[in-house]
């Protein structure tokens, strides 16, 4: 391997290494748009879920649907295009339909 492949290989890690780190810097949100106060995680039906509202466990808070990383449903599914708001929800395509994401900040 020449030096330039080396640079150019050192170049593509630091790359996907700042793209991890910016997507974990991300802010999550619910597929109606509001910010999760807690990671986005798989629960029961394979669906995405959050914690949204006063935090702390007040009366406000509640579970949400959202997207587990950008370009994905709220099954974990790839998205073919950018969540797109649409009325008070939001939505991206996907292989022949679409399906609720969660846009990320």
């Amino acid at each position: 391997m020449n030096s330039l492949s080396s640079s150019k290989w050192l170049c593509v890690v630091v790359l996907l290494i700042f793209l991890q780190v910016f997507e974990t810097m991300a802010v999550q949100r619910t597929t109606n748009g509001h910010a999760c106060k807690t990671s986005c995680t798989q629960g029961s039906q394979n669906k995405y879920w959050c914690i949204t509202g006063g935090g702390g466990g007040s009366t406000g808070d509640h579970n949400a649907h959202c997207s587990p990383r950008s370009r994905t449903t709220y099954y974990g599914h790839p998205c073919n295009s950018i969540c797109k708001r649409h009325l008070d929800y939001y939505y991206c395509d996907t292989a022949g339909s679409w399906d609720y994401c969660g846009p990320t900040d």
